[in-house]
This record gives C-alpha cells, sequence and structure tokens, in this order.
C-alpha cells in the first residue's frame, strides 16, 4: 500500500508589518470605513487570521492577501503582524489565485474589484466563465455579475465605488444601465444627498433608495414598448372596423333576399318573427347558392 504524502504545513511567524511587500499587483484600493472596522474587531478579539505570505529566494515577504488587516493593525499602533509562511515559492498566476482566495473568504474585495480580478485572469488564461468559476470556487453568477459590472460602469460609477460610496448590489444594479442612464442615477442620487462632499468611505444614499432610483428610470425608459401597444391597439381597432365592414356587407346581401324570405313565411304561414325571419332568409340562401355555385 502506498504512503499518502501529508500535506505540506505552512509555517506561521510574528513578523514586524515593515518587512512585508506587497506584490506588483494590487487587487483593491484600501477602504477606510472597512479598516475601521477590522480595527474596532481587532482590539477586542485580536487578529482572527493571519496574513499569507510567499517567502522569496532572497527572504522577502510578500504579501498575497489581507490588506486591509494589516491596515487595521497600523492604525491600532501595531508593528507586528502574524504571518503564514507558503512552504515554496509560487509563480505569479498561483500568487494571484491565492490573493484572491484570501481576500474573497475574508470579504475584504468588492464586487468590482472581484470583477477587475476576473477579467485580468480569464483573459490571461483564456478561460471561460465556467472554467474560471471552477478555477476560484466561485458561483458563476457572482462571476458574470462581476464581469458585468466591471465591462459596464461608467467612470463616475466607478470612482463611487473606489471611494466606498456605494454598496456592490447598488453599484451591479445601476451597471444594469446605458451609460446615459447611468449618470442620469448618480445625479439623482447626488440630488437626494444633498450635493454636499462626502468622506470616502461615507455612502451615497442608501441602497434601497438607488434601487427605487434605478426602477424609475426603466419604468421612464418603457415609451418605445408604449409606442409598440398603441400600435397593435390601432391594429386591433382596424381590424375590428373590417369585420364590422364584413357584417355591413353580409346584412345587404341578406337584405336582397328578404323579399323571397317573407313570401316563404308567408306560403308556410308563419308569424315573421325574429326567429321565424332568421330561418326563412337562411332557407332562402341556401336555395340560392347552389344556383350562384
Amino acid at each position: 500500500m502506498e504512503s499518502q504524502e501529508k500535506p505540506k504545513e505552512r509555517l506561521r511567524l510574528t513578523v514586524p508589518i515593515a518587512v512585508l511587500d506587497f506584490p506588483a499587483h494590487v487587487l483593491r484600493g484600501i477602504d477606510p470605513e472597512h479598516v475601521k472596522r477590522l480595527a474596532a474587531d481587532i482590539k477586542v478579539n485580536g487578529l482572527r487570521h493571519s496574513i499569507p505570505v510567499m517567502k522569496l529566494p532572497d527572504g522577502k515577504l510578500i504579501v498575497l492577501g489581507g490588506a486591509h488587516r494589516i491596515a487595521a493593525k497600523k492604525l491600532l499602533g501595531h508593528s507586528e503582524i502574524e504571518v503564514d509562511v507558503h512552504d515554496g515559492e509560487l509563480d505569479e498566476d498561483e500568487a494571484e489565485r491565492q490573493a484572491y482566495l484570501d481576500n474573497e473568504l475574508r470579504r475584504d474585495m468588492s464586487l468590482f474589484q472581484c470583477g477587475v480580478f476576473y477579467r485580468r485572469r480569464k483573459e490571461k488564461l483564456g478561460l471561460s466563465q465556467i472554467e474560471l468559476s471552477v478555477d476560484l470556487g466561485v458561483e458563476r453568477s457572482k462571476v458574470c455579475r462581476a464581469l458585468k459590472l466591471v465591462e459596464n460602469a461608467v467612470p463616475a460609477l466607478i470612482e463611487l465605488i473606489r471611494k466606498g460610496q456605494i454598496q456592490d448590489h447598488a453599484a451591479a444594479s445601476i451597471a444594469r444601465l446605458s451609460p446615459e442612464q447611468q449618470m442620469q442615477a448618480i445625479r439623482r442620487a447626488e440630488a437626494i444627498a444633498g450635493g454636499r462632499d462626502r468622506q470616502d468611505g461615507e455612502k451615497l444614499i442608501k441602497s434601497d433608495s438607488m434601487k427605487r432610483i434605478v426602477a424609475e428610470i426603466l419604468a421612464e425608459a418603457k415609451p418605445k414598448a408604449g409606442r409598440k401597444s398603441k400600435f397593435v391597439e390601432a391594429a386591433v381597432d382596424g381590424m375590428r372596423v373590417f369585420l364590422e365592414i364584413a357584417a355591413i356587407d353580409d346584412m345587404f346581401q341578406k337584405a336582397k333576399l328578404l323579399p323571397k324570405a317573407i313570401l316563404w313565411l308567408k306560403k308556410n304561414g308563419l308569424e315573421p318573427s325574429p326567429a321565424n325571419l332568421a330561418e326563412a332568409l337562411a332557407r332562402v340562401a341556401a336555395k340560392k347558392s347552389p344556383k350562384a355555385a
């Protein structure tokens, strides 16, 4: 029986924050609001998760994830932090993947920043959305939403995201709009907020209010559908008029047979009631149609 190789354990160390280096690729900017929340939690509970790092041959420790936790420790005035050192050097692709997984696990990445990473990795490795979701262990629906946000967001929306002034699902709902409609939504939100200057991390307006703005803009964009409805209504009205004309024509045809129908009633000793008259017209028409044929 073959012996199974035990997974290599990562070395956990406490190191000075100053010796840590960040990789060239930056997964996202620091969200001051998130840093403050983390600092408050670390102050009470300590650092819940150590920082994953990669040790290079020259001894440098490259941070793979946890930029917000490091910033929170600095905010608290701490000079050291616990790290997990990866055994062996990782290539660039794997280093990026590990950085993403760590940030995603800690909820340190916005949907937009996930989208930036997804697009870069998708293009670099030539992956489809399905292959990318499998590679990262992420639901395909999230990959799709994040990529759509990155591809559709106008610069003004990106700036709100970068400053942490809009929540992910609100940003995703705005990105569904056309560029003109996105700017319209942002202007309306700023009008509701009073147009004052906001600090980074301070939300423009509540997410529910932003969703209502998007719904209003989509509802206002429905005149085109309305014009189609009016066209259909006009077509239906035209058909109705046509049928009425056909009914009138049928009435004139029956009027020509009326004298013969009355003679038939007299011959058979029947009263000219509507029911008897209808029967007489039917009988006269039935006798006439073979001759016409």
